[in-house]
């Protein structure tokens, strides 16, 4: 399975919004199956962004998948591509220039647009 960093973000965005533990069975569909969504609560845990458990059946398929909190890290990764606008941007640049990259030249990509739009409006 290859990383989705928009699921990433997507999964950053519901976990904090919900109120306790997440569930991420709730958003199997045409286009995420458990098993996609499982890979990707595991690779988030690794990488010290949520504190997940992913369950796992007789076969090795994914039975469950939940995530029960951001971690500090989480929480900063997310607040610097939380915005639409430099979410959207920064995707177009890794797309335009680089493809796929790893998470933290995301995070910086995002808090350095972040800091720009903010100058900009401050005339700075």
């Amino acid at each position: 399975m290859k990383r989705d960093l928009d699921l990433v973000r997507m999964i950053l965005l519901e976990a904090e919004e919900a109120d306790g533990r997440l569930d991420l069975s709730r958003f199997v569909d045409a286009s995420h199956s458990l098993d996609l969504l499982g890979f990707h609560a595991a690779m988030m845990a690794d990488a010290g962004l949520v504190d997940a458990e992913v369950g796992h059946a007789m076969g090795g398929r994914c039975s469950s998948v939940t995530v029960n909190r951001l971690t500090w890290a989480g929480e900063d990764y997310l607040d610097a591509i939380r915005s639409d606008t430099v979410w959207q941007r920064v995707k177009a640049a890794m797309r335009d220039t680089v493809g796929d990259t790893a998470l933290s030249v995301v995070k910086e990509a995002g808090l350095a647009l972040s800091l720009s739009l903010i100058k900009a409006k401050l005339g700075v």
